[in-house]
């Protein structure tokens, strides 16, 4: 994320890239966005102390642009087992925010990765400019039906006829604020030039600046 950050984001953007411990259930330095115009959201099942939280609680719920990436469509789910005392969660982040239904993922996708295609209705859109018609990607598809009627499909994908198609980019809002997510990310997809720039487009299109 740092060196795409730096590729394709830093000459319009100024960039704070805040990274956390999963083992811990740790990420400092959240305050910055209480100063920041956007966020690029990259992590799974976190449950964060109260603390800091708060800060990304805050953000998210202010209506301002909001980019997720894979995981991160149950970036705040932990089972209660797991979850340290004082810590917080949101299960429902998923269909609140995103206007998906995470259902996990056929296991034997691991070792096909998806075909992706753009859907004709969403031709023309910004956050596929310069995007190919279809390409592969490593990333195992996600099982997110349905989305919310008021979701835009922008990317759908398959991996086998043993499974039905499943939507892998879109445009939502919450609270206002534009939202963009795609189930692609994993991290060989930052090898494919289609993945970049439908990511570059997407930050720039909740933006506002595309």
């Amino acid at each position: 994320m740092p060196r795409f950050a730096a590729k394709y984001l830093a000459r319009d953007f100024r960039v704070t890239v805040v990274q956390g411990d999963p083992a811990k259930q740790d990420m400092p330095g959240l305050e910055v966005l209480d100063e920041a115009d956007g966020l690029l959201l990259s992590m799974r099942r976190q449950a964060l102390s109260a603390a800091q939280f708060d800060p990304l609680d805050r953000f998210i719920r202010s209506g301002k642009p909001l980019v997720v990436l894979r995981a991160a469509v149950t970036p705040f789910q932990l089972s209660k087992a797991k979850c340290p005392a004082g810590h917080v969660t949101w299960d429902r982040f998923d269909r609140e925010v995103l206007g998906c239904n995470y259902q996990f993922y056929n296991m034997k996708s691991r070792s096909t990765g998806c075909d992706v295609w753009v859907e004709a209705a969403a031709a023309g859109h910004p956050i596929l400019d310069g995007l190919p018609a279809r390409f592969h990607s490593p990333s195992w598809l996600y099982r997110q039906r349905p989305l919310a009627p008021a979701t835009t499909l922008l990317l759908s994908g398959r991996w086998s006829t043993q499974d039905p198609d499943e939507p892998v980019a879109w445009t939502s809002s919450y609270l206002g604020g534009r939202v963009f997510y795609t189930t692609l990310g994993h991290p060989d997809d930052f090898q494919i030039e289609a993945f970049n720039r439908l990511l570059a487009n997407g930050v720039r299109w909740a933006m506002g600046t595309q």
